[in-house]
């Protein structure tokens, strides 16, 4: 025994010796492999982005490298794995999903397989791809290598199948999970329920109970087991077994599970109304609401609210009746909410309803115009209204109640009344039935003008003017002082407008004026702007103006601007400076410049420029200009604009005017002209250089006459403001030998007399001198 202690000693102390003198074997292959796992589970442990991103694409050179090496090595499998989802990572999913599918095709079995398949099936499910993502998730079921990874994997098989609505397949998906022995317990209890679901979709009621109640004991997971017992009370429910239904929605509201309160509350609030416990049902919802969604929310409130109606807790039962209707609205359960609330509000007297019921029908009426809860509520407001002698809110309501049925006696009464409320809810073809009955039965009523004049309003509305003007002219005829035929007067001259008729309209304007002085200004302003708007339509302008005035005197906040509007055509139409002018500055003074047309700036500026007012000329000139697109304006008003900006010291808008004319006009004289004036415009800036330049290049295009003369005298005056007294009396002397203006004449003679003075030729100077003392004795008088 002792030897062979030892000689095992012996064996164990040699063993390290042998090992470490063993030659050491070259393995790249399984080198490089584990340098990339490391590369990769490093990549995968970093949690800055770019840094992650940075070392996976360093990463995927090297995987591809490996792959090229050593295609046929047991780890390529996991390093082309690694690639697929370097690439996943990254974001390149079509590349990732290439290189996944590779691993799948290539090797079809093992664990590399089984997490590649999970990644495409998770890819396909995002996609929507259900049918393909079950496919995915079965190799995952089957090759995975621990028991989690294989059941998650026919969990999620058997999802997709779900979700593409492939039921019975799905079906047997679940059952395998059900089925197995070493299944884990959460798996199979979800796999349970959703069986349960399945046949319930299938209809298979005894079946989805079955696995419902499979799953209802107290080890199973909470909210599974919660979940299964709501459904195994619906089931409960139908097959009318009421005390488990019962049973199992209470055990759901006692449960921690809140999600499923909601519909467990609502159903257990039904079991009790079918069973007339309407106590129970309030003391459910007392107890707490437990809010769900909005369809299962209006179930519960109106299951509640008729318990409330059914015990005459009417207060409470409009609480539970207003949240119903307020859950989905316009749905068929709110309609029947709203209609339960308003009878509630009925037997306690409510002094609203007839508010209510209108709101009710103003919702609903359209939507279920035969339901019997449209004409119940009508009925309702009625009978509130005549309860509380509103008549005419009453006929409202009763509109579609036979007369017939009333009695003769209250037919008068009924029609007048009636009549008179649908003028004003606009059912004008039934007030207009109704106010013909009326003077049918009572044409010497001392209600027969009102009910007159409403008809003929009512026709209006119903667009029948003949038969509206018709009954206006009959009140005027029967009661022509009674203050309703100023009405008729009005609402007949405005049938005469809309038909054309503009003079009978003014007619009937002044008539209404004239024999009713105590009107409101309100309405006599009015009457003044239809007759002046009347007079401009028949080009009646003088006409049309004054009673424009009256009206915008009386009332100017309704009328000032849009008399002022008619006034300004019609001073134009009349072409009247004076009255346009006025027109124009009160319009501008509103701030509606924007509103007056071009042509009348223009034709306005014209006049102005025509009478020397200069000012007035540049203002209404440049308001009747398109500055932005110059080419629109005709170049005649540039030019006046110009020489206007010119006269009152406006240079550099003189200058912007100039510019806009120049570039259309053609003709070399009436360039020069504006170059004239441009070269005046640079003077009054006193830029002398730009003034020169103007004034040359205004004499290169040769004109005649005065322009040529002023052109020259500019550019005198030029060079004397310059030093350059000879140059400037070159030009003046020019200008005394040619022009016989006798108001340039005398100038260029005086500006060369005292350019050649500071020249220092006192002969010629006094030679000039003497000649406009000659020619023109009075021009150093006026001078002076």
């Amino acid at each position: 025994m002792r030897y062979l202690i030892i000689v095992f000693t012996a064996a164990m102390a040699l063993a390290p010796l042998c090992a470490q003198n063993a030659p050491l074997i070259a393995d790249p292959a399984t080198d490089q492999f584990e340098f990339c796992k490391h590369l990769y589970n490093q990549a995968n442990a970093n949690k800055d982005e770019r840094n992650r991103n940075v070392s996976y694409r360093r990463l995927i050179p090297r995987l591809q490298n490996y792959i090229k090496r050593f295609p046929n090595h047991p780890n390529a499998a996991a390093v082309l794995y690694y690639l697929g989802e370097s690439y996943y990572y990254l974001g390149s999913l079509d590349e990732a999903k290439r290189v996944l599918h590779r691993v799948v095709n290539r090797y079809r079995e093992g664990r590399y397989v089984a997490l590649a398949s999970n990644r495409l099936g998770y890819d396909a499910v995002a996609n929507k791809k259900y049918a393909q993502a079950a496919v995915h998730f079965e190799r995952v079921a089957t090759m995975s290598t621990t028991i989690q990874e294989r059941y998650r994997g026919r969990y999620q098989q058997a999802s997709c199948y779900r979700y593409a609505n492939m039921v019975d397949e799905a079906i047997s998906a679940y059952s395998k999970i059900e089925s197995a022995d070493d299944a884990l317990v959460l798996y199979r209890q979800h796999a349970i329920l959703k069986l349960g679901h399945l046949y319930l979709d299938k209809k298979n009621n005894d079946k989805a109970l079955e696995k419902f109640e499979a799953i209802m004991l107290p080890f199973v997971v909470a909210d599974v087991r919660i979940e299964a017992t709501l459904n195994a009370g619906i089931i409960y429910l139908e097959q009318k077994k009421n005390d488990l239904a019962e049973n199992a929605f209470k055990a759901v509201i006692l449960s921690e599970e809140n999600k499923f309160k909601p519909s467990a509350q609502a159903a257990l609030m039904n079991v009790m109304y079918s069973q007339k416990n309407y106590q129970g049902v309030l003391d459910v919802i007392r107890r707490g609401s437990h809010k769900g969604e909005a369809a299962t929310e209006a179930m519960k409130f109106n299951v509640a609210g008729r318990s409330a109606y059914k015990l005459k807790e009417y207060h409470e039962a409009i609480k539970h009746f207003a949240q119903a209707e307020r859950q989905v609205p316009l749905s068929a359960k709110a309609f029947e909410a709203g209609y339960f609330r308003m009878l509630c509000f009925f037997n306690i007297q409510g002094v609203n309803l007839p508010m209510q019921v209108d709101a009710f029908l103003e919702i609903y009426q359209q939507r279920y115009p035969k339901h019997e809860y449209v004409h119940k509520s009508l009925m309702l407001k009625a009978e509130t209204l005549f309860d509380q002698k509103k008549y005419r809110e009453a006929a409202a309501a009763y509109n579609k109640i036979d007369v017939t049925k009333i009695g003769d006696a209250n037919q008068v009464n009924l029609y007048y009344k009636r009549g008179w409320c649908l003028t004003d809810s606009g059912d004008h073809n039934g007030a207009v039935r109704d106010f013909t009955a009326f003077l049918k039965r009572a044409a010497d009523d001392a209600r027969a003008p009102r009910v007159i004049a409403r008809r003929g309003k009512s026709f209006l509305a119903l667009a029948d003017r003949g038969a509206a003007l018709k009954d206006f002219d009959l009140l005027i005829k029967r009661y022509p002082k009674d203050k309703l035929a100023a009405l008729a007067w009005q609402n007949s001259a405005r049938i005469r407008k809309h038909d054309q008729d503009y003079g009978d309209m003014i007619r009937r304007y002044e008539e209404m004026i004239k024999n009713f002085p105590n009107l409101s200004k309100e309405t006599v302003s009015n009457g003044y702007y239809w007759i002046g708007w009347g007079n401009y339509q028949i080009k009646k302008y003088a006409e049309s103006i004054a009673a424009l005035d009256k009206a915008a005197l009386m009332e100017p906040d309704s009328y000032d601007y849009k008399a002022s509007m008619l006034i300004m055509y019609g001073s134009y139409a009349l072409k009247d400076k004076r009255r346009l002018q006025l027109a124009v500055e009160k319009l501008c003074e509103m701030d509606k410049k924007n509103d007056i047309q071009l042509p009348i700036y223009r034709w306005l500026g014209v006049q102005c420029f025509n009478a020397g007012e200069m000012k007035n000329a540049q203002r209404y000139l440049g308001l009747g200009t398109t500055q932005e697109d110059p080419r629109q304006t005709p170049m005649a008003y540039w030019k006046m604009l110009g020489k206007s900006c010119v006269e009152t010291g406006m240079y550099k808008e003189a200058l912007v005017a100039i510019k806009n004319y120049m570039n259309v006009v053609e003709q070399p004289f009436w360039k020069a002209e504006a170059l004239l004036d441009e070269s005046v415009a640079h003077l009054g800036l006193e830029d002398l250089p730009m003034a020169k330049r103007s004034a040359e290049a205004g004499l290169a295009l040769r004109p005649k006459g005065n322009v040529n003369a002023e052109l020259r005298l500019i550019l005198g005056d030029i060079a004397y403001n310059s030093q350059d007294f000879a140059g400037a009396a070159a030009h003046y002397v020019v200008v005394v030998q040619f022009a016989d203006d006798k108001k340039l004449k005398p100038a260029a003679l005086f500006k060369a007399h005292q350019a050649l003075q500071k020249k220092g030729d006192a002969k010629e100077a006094k030679h000039y001198l003497n000649t406009l003392n000659e020619e023109f004795p009075d021009y150093l008088k006026k001078a002076d």
